[in-house]
């Protein structure tokens, strides 16, 4: 125990120690809140369970025979109890491999002309995808490639409201959150958004994990929500965390990556970007190209009969193919061979 000496006598001398003890348990209680993934490795590792085993009993000891400190030997016991309490489901340490599977990913990127750099840090879910809508699980390509994009890009997003469509793991919405954060404005703001549950809590983790929360909100968007009628003129973010289903207003920019699975997907995302985007604003799109992405062929009709514009590019002749970074290789499914296309999406007045 990290509590006692060698022949079991307690290393609590007194209120320094207690108060210490207590400082250090309240910042293990408040960083397992905020970094889940780090709470589960913690409180399977067999020191911190031997450590808290012996400060328990060394506290119990203590308000059996010190009156003067009972207060203070609550508020540790206390503290400790919340540490020990984390809630685990996982019952045998995880093996070095499995740990550094854990560890998140680290992406330093840059715009192509490398005078806009960004470090970002992104855990993916770890857990077993089991259906087309775990997606969201794991990184894909086209995040990278948009989030260098942006980069490369600033003013597109500068002072402007935005929502990431089906965010997944989010980088391109923490990398616009980046871009916003060095441009100060009151009216600029970045929604990023998906469907799946576990998905965004992990995306909530991902935004405090790299100090987003300032300029950033997360929340829930299904794009079956929206049925493209002509009076639909805002977003409609669904029920989570306690907050009720409720209409939002339009936004300037509209992002997303590898967001179209299937046909449906397709015309629900020509559906959505109708109705969140507002008159004169643009929507940025990166996906593989069809024969790697089911679906994606359906995209510019499902525009075109929503009353959208669009303007489709290989991304391989997009800055000298400077967008394909040695990054993409950290993404699940990506092989060098792969073509990906960049579609800018304008919504008409009226």
């Amino acid at each position: 125990s990290v509590c006692a000496d060698n022949d079991g006598t307690s290393l609590l001398r007194g209120s320094d120690d207690l108060h210490n003890i207590l400082r250090m348990l309240r910042l293990v209680a408040r960083v397992c809140r905020l970094d889940k993934t780090l709470s589960e490795e913690l409180i399977l590792m067999a020191e911190f369970q031997k450590a808290c085993r012996g400060l328990r009993d060394d506290i119990e000891c203590m308000l059996l025979n010190n009156t003067e400190e009972s207060d203070l030997l609550v508020d540790v016991q206390d503290s400790l109890f919340e540490a020990m309490g984390i809630p685990c489901c996982r019952r045998m340490p995880f093996t070095d491999e499995e740990l550094k599977m854990r560890l998140p990913l680290v992406y330093s990127l840059s715009s192509v002309d490398s005078l806009n750099k960004v470090m970002v840090l992104v855990h993916q879910v770890n857990r077993r995808q089991s259906s087309q809508t775990d997606v969201g699980f794991v990184m894909w390509p086209s995040a990278i490639i948009l989030a260098t994009w942006l980069l490369t890009n600033p003013s597109t997003i500068e002072g402007k409201t935005v929502i990431e469509l089906g965010a997944g793991c989010a980088l391109t919405g923490l990398v616009a959150a980046h871009i916003q954060s060095n441009h100060k404005s009151d009216n600029q703001h970045i929604f990023i958004t998906d469907v799946h549950e576990t998905v965004l809590q992990n995306i909530q983790s991902n935004v405090l994990l790299n100090d987003a929360s300032g300029c950033t909100s997360v929340n829930k968007l299904d794009f079956y929500s929206h049925d493209g009628s002509r009076d639909d003129d805002a977003w409609i973010e669904g029920e989570w965390r306690g907050c009720d289903e409720c209409r939002r207003e339009q936004v300037d920019v509209i992002l997303g990556a590898d967001v179209i699975c299937c046909i449906e997907d397709a015309w629900a995302t020509a559906k959505t970007i109708r109705a969140a985007l507002r008159p004169r604003g643009s929507c940025f799109l990166v996906s593989a190209e069809s024969k790697s992405r089911f679906g994606v062929e359906a995209l510019e009709k499902a525009c075109v009969e929503n009353g959208l514009e669009v303007n489709s590019r290989s991304v391989r002749s997009m800055y000298d193919g400077k967008l394909y970074t040695h990054d993409l290789t950290t993404a699940c499914g990506f092989e060098p061979s792969m073509e990906f296309m960049f579609c800018r999406i304008s919504k008409r007045d009226g």
